[in-house]
């Protein structure tokens, strides 16, 4: 399923409605663990396997028209499909914090279609639950429903390691990369329905990036 279509049938499964195209924007914080090198959950990694991820999208500013989505946080659990093609993925599962309200929600759902502009087999949103997570000198960490649905835990290698400039660094179609710290991955699992997955030792990383978005002009009839 094209997520440009998922996104208005996941607005719907929340219980918010369509509306006309706003203006957006976000700074946020993306704490992410793969199975596979950095960054194969979204780009061309130069393997063939598919990659499986957990990511924890924190909205440190943002707004879409008149809602606001600081504060926001949603988790993020999927799988790249195996084989070159980086927009094409398996599956993924959306579960929003409780505190994210309806209206937040769809914003939110716009926001991941224009930072992931992907081709899913399928796409949903889980049940609300708390997403918890944290950032120390040591790494960064992140629990969904007290762990007992998803867990992520990073830890920094030999001290902190920057990746390649913000000039040239690419995170997903966001133009502006603010900073990103490599990390390796002590824990990678997402515990819940079939497509359950426990990887322990893999690749992670804390991004920060900003997003903005105009709406689509529209011609008269």
């Amino acid at each position: 399923m094209l997520l440009a279509g998922a996104s208005a049938a996941l607005a719907h499964s929340t219980g918010a409605h369509s509306s006309a195209p706003e203006k957006w924007s976000i700074r946020a914080t993306i704490i992410e663990a793969v199975a596979g090198p950095w960054p194969c959950s979204h780009q061309p990694s130069g393997i063939e396997a598919a990659c499986r991820y957990n990511r924890v999208i924190v909205i440190e500013k943002g707004e879409l028209g008149t809602v606001l989505l600081t504060g926001a946080k949603l988790w993020m659990a999927g799988q790249k499909s195996a084989g070159e093609r980086a927009d094409l993925h398996d599956w993924a599962v959306i579960s929003f914090d409780p505190s994210v309200m309806l209206e937040q929600r769809t914003g939110l759902l716009t926001i991941v279609q224009a930072l992931y502009p992907l081709n899913w087999m399928a796409i949903t949103v889980g049940d609300s639950a708390d997403v918890e997570w944290a950032e120390s000198a040591e790494g960064a960490s992140a629990r969904l429903a007290e762990g007992s649905i998803a867990e992520l835990l990073l830890e920094r290698q030999d001290g902190p390691r920057s990746l390649p400039s913000t000039e040239t660094l690419r995170y997903g179609a966001a133009p502006s990369v603010l900073g990103a710290v490599e990390m390796s991955a002590a824990l990678n699992s997402y515990r819940k329905g079939n497509a359950a997955f426990d990887l322990g030792a893999a690749s992670g990383f804390v991004v920060r990036i900003e997003l903005s978005g105009e709406p689509a002009s529209r011609e008269s009839d």
